[in-house]
Formats: C-alpha cells, structure tokens, sequence
C-alpha cells in the first residue's frame, strides 16, 4: 500500500477528544481517519447524514394554558 501525508487543519480540543476516543476503541487518529474515508468510499457517501440543526420552537405560556 503507497502511503501519502495528508495534513488537515482541526480544532486542538476537538483532536485530543477524538484521540481519547479512539485510544479507547483501541485505535490511533490515522486509523480512525482511514476507517472513515475507506467506509466513505464504500458507502458512496458519508457514513452520517450532514444535516442543519433544526431550531426548536418553543411554546409560550399562554399557548401551553390555551392547550391544555
């Protein structure tokens, strides 16, 4: 297998978190990484859905008393 160096930019807290991670799931942030690109590929696609957070609309006082 040829190897090449891919360097990324990433949040410093966010890599220590996901190298704690995966140091429990028994492996390093290389072989995280490979696994996710190697199941993209596979996939076609990413293996979770890219989505915009959904704003929650929360009811006021006076529409909870009108519901109930």
């Amino acid at each position: 297998m040829n190897s090449i160096n891919v360097t990324i930019r990433v949040d410093k807290d966010v890599k220590k978190q996901a190298e704690v991670l995966f140091h429990d799931l028994g492996l390093n942030l290389s072989s995280a990484i490979n696994m996710f690109l190697h199941q993209a590929i596979a996939d076609q696609g990413i293996a979770f859905k890219p989505a915009k957070k959904q704003e929650m609309k929360y009811a006021s006082r006076s529409e909870l008393t009108k519901a109930g």
